[in-house]
């Protein structure tokens, strides 16, 4: 079953179309009436869709407020409290919708960074209980973030990564990402934009955004930062390790096994949230890694990433581990 329900007229499918895009790449699965296919059960399809999505989506237009289909269908899901009504028009509601908030979204154009198309991901995420995604929403309308929007469009890739060595170890053939040497400076300049790190330098930018961090040099003799995340001992690498200044950050948690860990919770994680990826380390404990390329990111964008990480993490521990 897909995450989102969208219910709708279906004269309003074009602009019903921006909005299942939008909530696509965001990594969520859209059920909306078109993509059914010919010969299939209509109404059955539509009703099994409408019971088993976690969320639904209303867009309350001149049309769809005339629909008996479409009032059924919000009447059904505000009675399992799933309703999450959008105005795409100037409309009066129907009384029995009358006193459900309804974000505004008249005379939205498909704009990201819209302020009603933000609070109704907003309020579709909290749904859901996946605040990546509403962190992920906001990386997207940031027109400094170019390696995120690409990034969202890529395949999610579960191969195991090569082992980290939590504390102790910085394995010189952990994953990392291929990246041209960055340009200087280090940190910004007038518009506060990133163009690398050091080691130095990015456990400064942690401490001033609040995390508890300690520069250390491992016992193989490489760099890494023990970052305190959650109650979570986290790892910071940067890469690449040919150069001076890192354009790529990369942060790695592992976990022992629980009692109520398994692998198809681990493979469940990689199906529902594509900004993180979880594995088996080769000694067959859950680990979960994020990397970025902060090479042009805003400051701003850099603690979005932050908070995705944390958004993850708290996911992976309660879904997981």
């Amino acid at each position: 079953m897909a995450h989102i329900f969208i219910s709708y007229k279906h004269e309003d499918q074009q602009i019903v179309a921006k909005i299942a895009k939008f909530f696509e790449q965001l990594g969520l699965e859209v059920f909306w009436d078109h993509r059914l296919q010919s010969g299939e059960g209509w109404d059955t399809r539509i009703e099994q869709e409408l019971e088993g999505a976690q969320c639904v989506v209303l867009a309350w237009t001149a049309l769809s407020r005339e629909s008996r289909w479409v009032r059924n269908e919000g009447r059904r899901a505000l009675e399992r409290n799933v309703l999450v009504p959008a105005l795409m028009e100037d409309i009066r509601l129907p009384l029995e919708f009358a006193d459900v908030q309804c974000e505004n979204l008249i005379g939205w154009n498909g704009e990201i960074s819209h302020q009603g198309w933000m609070r109704l991901v907003e309020r579709v995420s909290n749904m859901l209980g996946r605040h990546d995604i509403g962190v992920a929403a906001k990386l997207i309308a940031n027109p400094n973030i170019d390696t995120f929007q690409r990034l969202i469009n890529l395949p999610i890739v579960n191969e195991p990564s090569t082992k980290h060595q939590q504390t102790e170890t910085a394995d010189e053939g952990a994953p990392r990402t291929p990246l041209v040497d960055p340009p200087a400076p280090t940190i910004g300049d007038e518009d506060m934009t990133i163009r690398g790190f050091t080691y130095e330098t990015l456990a400064e930018h942690l401490k001033d955004v609040g995390y508890r961090v300690e520069l250390r040099t491992l016992d193989s003799g490489a760099q890494a930062i023990i970052v305190k995340v959650s109650g979570s001992t986290v790892v910071a690498t940067l890469y690449p390790k040919s150069s001076e200044t890192k354009t790529s950050v990369q942060f790695y948690v592992s976990y022992p096994k629980s009692e109520r860990y398994s692998a198809e919770k681990l493979n469940l994680f990689n199906k529902n949230y594509r900004f993180a990826k979880v594995y088996e380390d080769n000694d067959g404990d859950p680990c979960m890694e994020m990397d970025w390329n902060v090479n042009g990111m805003s400051e701003d964008a850099f603690k979005y990433y932050l908070d995705m990480f944390e958004a993850n993490l708290a996911a992976f521990k309660a879904d997981v581990l």
